[in-house]
């Protein structure tokens, strides 16, 4: 097992190499260029090139030379989004947790996912299971994630169903696509959404959209409880100042529409 995680690592260390190199290079690069640079034979550096063009970061031109593609340039766009949203997020995420007394959180979608990017923990530290920096939720049995969701087309939702099988978490998860559907268009017309036990028995949650300045969805905000402190009116209360913090922090995005 040993020998095996070495030997990944050795080739996740060349594969990088390989990419610095090239980063690094005023222009397209010879094979043998790379492999000097690289300190590499010239065949092991082909069959990591071979990878990195079946994953499309790397190309030919007409000369047989190797240049990255911009996969890597949309890589690095958005670590510096993420980066962005946290820096300008946690100071309202912060107010909003104290607000409202409970834990606060914001995700972005990533390959299907609700990535949580930015975590403050409430005073009872009892919404444990998904909200950690890093960590990933479902779609549609979380509130961020079904906020997510509401960015997307019907048949993105769809596409998202088919790929994931809506896997039931608890007893109110939505399971099927008329629901989850249903549950988009209402998310749509209210602006916030809501997670009662549906990924996680015992806890609740209310999310709202963060836009930008083109007015897309780049991630979501909730405040998250457990159910038993979360009453109706707090509900409420919590509602109106995460949709206040969402407003707030899409504003320093660039976002106008604001009502």
């Amino acid at each position: 097992m040993g020998d095996i995680a070495i030997n990944m690592n050795n080739s996740v260390e060349r594969a990088f190499k390989i990419i610095e190199v090239m980063a690094k290079s005023d222009g397209p690069c010879e094979l043998k260029a790379i492999a000097k640079q690289t300190e590499l034979p010239a065949s092991t550096a082909y069959r990591f090139l071979q990878s990195l063009m079946k994953l499309q970061y790397v190309k030919q031109d007409e000369n047989q030379r190797y240049f990255l593609t911009f996969k890597v340039v949309e890589l690095a766009n958005h670590v510096r989004r993420q980066s962005n949203l946290i820096t300008i997020g946690q100071p309202h995420l912060k107010e909003l947790s104290l607000k409202c007394g409970e834990s606060a959180f914001m995700a972005v979608e990533e390959n299907m996912t609700a990535l949580y990017v930015c975590s403050i923990e409430g005073p009872a530290l009892t919404v444990k299971t998904f909200q950690r920096i890093g960590h990933q939720a479902p779609l549609h049995g979380t509130g961020v994630g079904k906020i997510l969701l509401s960015d997307m087309t019907d048949e993105e939702i769809k596409r998202y169903a088919e790929t994931t099988g809506l896997k039931k978490y608890t007893e109110k998860t939505i399971t099927s696509l008329n629901g989850l559907l249903a549950e988009i268009n209402k998310i749509r017309k209210q602006g916030y959404a809501i997670d009662d036990e549906e990924c996680e028995l015992g806890a609740k949650c209310v999310a709202a959209p963060v836009r930008d300045y083109t007015g897309k969805i780049v991630a979501a905000i909730s405040a998250s409880g457990p159910t038993v402190r979360i009453t109706d009116e707090k509900c409420a209360e919590m509602i109106k100042a995460t949709i206040e913090t969402a407003n707030q922090i899409s504003k320093s995005l660039g976002y106008n529409n604001i009502m």
